[in-house]
């Protein structure tokens, strides 16, 4: 880095000497452009023309000389901060300068002599090529226009088999209503029969329990015809002894 300093010093004074130098020679031109009045104004033109080009050449070097200062101190800088990575750079760049200086060229114009080569080939070669590129084109649309149609076809398939779907788990869930209306149904019907079969045993017992009440009241109503019978039958021998009672007393 010390070097790289000292390179930079070296041109700084040897930028500031020229300079120097330059301007003790435009004062002299101007003295001997002042004590030579004589000579012909080609000269005077040719003078006034190279100290101009001299003055904005000297601009130009102490511009370039600056931004050379400029870019020097931040990669003495990094220098610093990281050497290992600022000579890897170098390296790589100078590798890469070598390159592109010694590089072959000759490998790079043959792709430029191919398309000239190719350029020059025969007009029907062309037609025969487009030919081929259209019918290649019209198979190419033939072949999107079969997947577009496959596509709509297995689109129209995956409806189908959609509305088929739907259509059985609408009849699997009728079939299930149906099946849980039977059962339910069925349910019903035994319970109504369960229930009728209560009733009619019911029935019987009640039947049965007229029957009773009609055969005890059967049996009331003989005892009490009895009761009447025996009674008249008292009343009517009650009557023959009083009619022998009177029979005998006559």
């Amino acid at each position: 880095m010390n070097f790289v300093k000292k390179i930079a010093s070296s041109i700084r004074s040897l930028f500031f000497k020229k300079t120097a130098s330059a301007t003790q020679k435009n004062d002299k031109i101007k003295s001997e452009d002042l004590e030579v009045t004589g000579d012909s104004k080609f000269l005077a033109y040719l003078k006034k023309t190279l100290a101009f080009l001299y003055k904005y050449s000297k601009k130009l070097v102490i511009f370039t000389l600056g931004l050379i200062n400029t870019m020097m101190k931040p990669m003495v800088k990094i220098s610093k901060k990281h050497p290992i990575a600022f000579w890897a750079a170098v390296i790589l760049h100078a590798a890469l300068l070598f390159g592109l200086l010694y590089a072959n060229v000759e490998r790079w114009e043959a792709p430029q002599q191919a398309s000239a080569v190719s350029q020059a080939a025969p007009v029907q070669a062309v037609m025969i090529d487009m030919e081929i590129i259209e019918a290649e084109q019209d198979r190419l649309k033939d072949v999107e226009k079969q997947k577009q149609q496959k596509l709509k076809n297995e689109e129209k398939r995956s409806e189908t088999a959609k509305k088929d779907q739907k259509v059985a788990e609408q009849e699997a869930l009728k079939a299930k209503a149906q099946k849980v209306f039977a059962e339910v149904k069925r349910k019903a019907e035994e319970e109504k029969t369960k229930e009728a079969e209560i009733l009619a045993s019911k029935a019987v017992e009640k039947i049965a329990e007229a029957e009773t009440k009609t055969k005890a009241e059967e049996l009331k109503a003989k005892e009490a015809e009895a009761k009447r019978i025996a009674e008249e039958a008292k009343t009517k021998e009650a009557e023959i002894q009083v009619l022998e009672a009177e029979k005998q007393k006559a």
